[in-house]
């Protein structure tokens, strides 16, 4: 709050104030700070509009997909080995499968640096079911919660919207 003497104040007519700022009475003057950046000043007050409310759920869904991304960067104990759920995960399992569908055996490295060679089409189908479900949770949760986050009409709801596990 700035305070200001009556002469100052008798004399505010010879300075421009910002828009933000504003009488508190008679002999203060009080400037309004920002609550946050998705707010606008409207009417001689803060509030968050529409743009406001936007740019929160922006910020909201990039959270949530980089929550997401980091969770399959992460991976999952399989065995008392990692597996992750990246696209070049899936990939190299599917390397693995055609490989094996033609006859020819590979080698698994898991993301904890243990191999396996992978003789069977059924092990391989065991390592690709634990990579499809860590990919296929993370995916399904984060689709609910940017639904959520897109339904959202206060900076309040949006604020309820988290991951959690």
């Amino acid at each position: 709050i700035l305070i200001a003497t009556q002469k100052e104040v008798k004399s505010i007519d010879e300075i421009t104030l910002e828009e933000t700022v504003s009488y508190e009475d008679d002999y203060s003057i009080q400037e309004i700070p920002k609550p946050s950046n998705y707010h606008s000043w409207i009417n001689n007050q803060w509030v968050i509009d529409s743009i406001g409310l936007n740019l929160c759920k922006e910020e909201k869904l990039k959270y949530l997909a980089d929550y997401r991304n980091n969770l399959l960067e992460a991976g999952i104990d399989f065995e008392g080995k990692i597996v992750k759920g990246r696209e070049k995960d899936v990939t190299g399992i599917l390397s693995v499968v055609i490989k094996l569908s033609v006859g020819l055996a590979s080698t698994w490295c898991y993301s904890s640096g243990e191999r396996e060679d992978i003789t069977t089409l059924d092990r391989a189908k065991v390592i690709s079911s634990a990579i499809n479900s860590l990919r296929e949770g993370a995916y399904v949760k984060c689709s609910i919660l940017e639904e959520q986050v897109n339904n959202a009409t206060t900076i309040e709801e949006l604020d309820l919207i988290m991951w959690g596990d």
